[in-house]
């Protein structure tokens, strides 16, 4: 899980990165990201609850323990809320060009 949280969290620098140069390539990259972050939290949420309550248990201590990075994220609602409102934006600035 570290791992998988260390892939996403280097990923979107990288389109943040991008995005701060305007490029789009930065709109490709969040979206790839904040797709995968929903996915990723929803993947764990069914794991919790589908697998015996042992190993539930121990999902879940894993969960907590590597998901430091992106338990933030999970509690603001960032990746839902910044897909949403970057695809908005940059329809936006499609029409306007």
């Amino acid at each position: 899980m570290t791992t998988v949280n260390l892939v996403i969290l280097t990923l979107l620098i990288f389109g943040g990165t991008k995005l701060l140069q305007l490029r789009t390539l930065g709109v490709l990259v969040c979206n790839a990201v904040f797709a995968a972050e929903i996915t990723y939290f929803m993947t764990l949420g069914i794991l919790w609850r589908a697998v015996p309550p042992s190993v539930s248990m121990s999902i879940a201590a894993a969960t907590g323990v590597g998901s430091m990075g992106l338990s933030p994220q999970l509690i603001c609602g960032y990746p839902l809320v910044a897909l949403i409102f970057l695809n908005l934006r940059r329809q936006r600035l499609q029409t306007i060009i």
